[in-house]
């Protein structure tokens, strides 16, 4: 069998140039997979050495400890003024109704209120919650205004996530608002939320 594949390969021109030209693509496959895994390697290299580089810069600076201490007793307050709610579907009723109120304060009276799913949780501390509502309603300018002026005075953190505007026959807003809670004892919870 071999001598028979060897003889047509002497034999027959185009045979031996199909087999080059498959060995051509091949080994152009080979140089291009060889040249991704070291672009793959040079970029892994730079961001070590960026993250080094760094590390280095922090070495020579006597001050980070300091920031270090202060940023933790920030958070620490931080998280200390957040609402408890001894369950995660409690935080959803006291931020749902806090959000009511200020939706209240706002004059808009026909805005609806929809908890959303949280898929943000592994990015959070294990001990606080982040709460999740989406908010539909009638577009009015005074009172978006006064809303949003409503949840830049308070001290609880919330995150305006996205707001549109949208006109389909009579202008309406969605938006979607992140608020932050603590898990603990709900009687310990602050007024306000």
């Amino acid at each position: 069998m071999n001598k028979s594949l060897i003889q047509q390969l002497q034999s027959n021109l185009r045979l031996r140039m199909g087999l080059a030209s498959i060995l051509v693509i091949l080994w152009g496959y080979m140089l291009m997979v060889m040249h991704d895994a070291v672009m793959v390697e040079n970029a892994s290299y730079k961001q070590v050495l960026s993250q080094v580089s760094r590390v280095k810069g922090l070495i020579h600076e006597k001050s980070w400890i300091n920031r270090a201490k202060n940023a933790a007793a920030t958070r620490s307050l931080l998280e200390a003024a957040l609402p408890a709610y001894a369950t995660f579907g409690l935080a959803q009723a006291g931020t749902q109704e806090w959000i009511h109120q200020q939706l209240i304060k706002a004059s808009l009276m026909q805005a609806r209120i929809t908890m959303a799913e949280n898929s943000d949780l592994g990015k959070l501390p294990p001990d606080i919650w982040m709460i999740k509502a989406k908010i539909e309603m009638p577009f009015q300018v005074d009172s978006l205004n006064k809303f949003l002026a409503n949840l830049q005075t308070i001290s609880q953190p919330v995150n305006i996530e996205s707001l549109h505007i949208t006109q389909s026959g009579q202008q309406h807003i969605d938006m979607t608002l992140a608020v932050y809670c603590r898990k603990g004892d709900s009687a310990s919870r602050r007024e306000g939320l």
